[in-house]
């Protein structure tokens, strides 16, 4: 879902759950290529909810992955990626 949201692929709505600008966060370094600023977490509840656990995960994803120019070979590289020991 992150992946069509930074791409434009999905309605405005859906584009305001996932940003890439942090605030006071925002760093440019090649590290974060792509990232979305996790959003602010007050509670155990909203840090084990969609937006928050998703944009953890994306952003632990090698940038190689993430700047794939298609859909088709962004599933491919993902599904060959643990993504248990990334979370």
């Amino acid at each position: 879902m992150i992946y069509i949201t930074i791409n434009g692929i999905v309605p405005k709505y859906m584009e305001d759950m996932f940003s890439q600008h942090a605030g006071y966060l925002a760093y440019n370094l090649r590290a974060s290529c792509k990232n979305v600023a996790l959003p602010r977490a007050k509670t155990d509840y909203y840090r084990n909810g969609f937006a928050f656990t998703r944009a953890k995960l994306w952003n632990s994803l090698p940038n190689d992955i993430k700047g794939e120019s298609s859909i088709e070979a962004f599933i491919k590289k993902l599904s060959q990626v643990d993504l248990s020991i990334t979370m």
